[in-house]
Protein backbone atom coordinates (compact mmCIF):
# COMPACT_ATOMS: atom_id res chain seq x y z
CA UNK A 1 0.00 0.00 0.00
CA UNK A 2 1.30 3.12 -1.26
CA UNK A 3 0.89 5.81 2.08
CA UNK A 4 0.64 9.19 1.03
CA UNK A 5 2.10 12.14 3.10
CA UNK A 6 0.72 15.59 3.46
CA UNK A 7 2.36 19.06 5.01
CA UNK A 8 0.71 20.87 7.10
CA UNK A 9 0.77 23.48 4.40
CA UNK A 10 -0.25 21.60 1.47
CA UNK A 11 -3.51 20.61 3.22
CA UNK A 12 -4.22 24.13 4.30
CA UNK A 13 -3.42 25.58 0.87
CA UNK A 14 -6.09 22.77 -0.90
CA UNK A 15 -9.01 23.75 2.22
CA UNK A 16 -8.35 27.45 1.43
CA UNK A 17 -8.33 26.70 -2.30
CA UNK A 18 -11.47 24.49 -2.00
CA UNK A 19 -13.35 27.49 -0.11
CA UNK A 20 -12.44 30.08 -2.57
CA UNK A 21 -14.11 27.90 -5.27
CA UNK A 22 -17.04 27.20 -3.35
CA UNK A 23 -17.24 30.64 -3.00
CA UNK A 24 -17.02 32.16 -6.17
CA UNK A 25 -19.93 29.53 -7.32
CA UNK A 26 -22.35 30.45 -4.42
CA UNK A 27 -22.06 33.78 -5.26
CA UNK A 28 -22.41 33.21 -9.00
CA UNK A 29 -25.37 31.75 -8.38
CA UNK A 30 -27.00 34.36 -5.45
CA UNK A 31 -25.99 36.98 -7.58
CA UNK A 32 -27.62 35.63 -10.55
CA UNK A 33 -30.67 34.14 -8.91
CA UNK A 34 -34.16 35.84 -10.34
CA UNK A 35 -36.18 33.69 -7.33
CA UNK A 36 -34.97 31.70 -4.20
CA UNK A 37 -32.35 29.05 -4.89
CA UNK A 38 -31.62 25.90 -2.87
CA UNK A 39 -27.85 26.10 -2.62
CA UNK A 40 -25.94 29.80 -2.53
CA UNK A 41 -23.11 31.13 -1.17
CA UNK A 42 -23.43 30.34 2.30
CA UNK A 43 -23.80 26.07 1.21
CA UNK A 44 -21.25 25.33 -1.70
CA UNK A 45 -18.18 26.55 0.86
CA UNK A 46 -19.60 23.78 2.95
CA UNK A 47 -19.86 21.51 0.58
CA UNK A 48 -16.33 22.02 -0.94
CA UNK A 49 -14.87 21.88 2.06
CA UNK A 50 -16.73 18.36 3.20
CA UNK A 51 -15.48 17.08 0.21
CA UNK A 52 -11.68 18.09 0.74
CA UNK A 53 -11.29 16.63 3.99
CA UNK A 54 -13.27 13.95 3.22
CA UNK A 55 -10.56 12.80 0.41
CA UNK A 56 -7.99 13.61 2.24
CA UNK A 57 -9.35 11.04 5.06
CA UNK A 58 -9.89 8.97 2.23
CA UNK A 59 -6.22 9.05 0.81
CA UNK A 60 -4.78 9.36 4.38
CA UNK A 61 -6.27 5.90 5.75
CA UNK A 62 -7.37 3.98 2.61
Amino acid sequence: MVELQFSDDELLSKILLSLVLGLIIGAEREFKAKEAIFAGIRTFPLLALLGTISSFIYDKYS
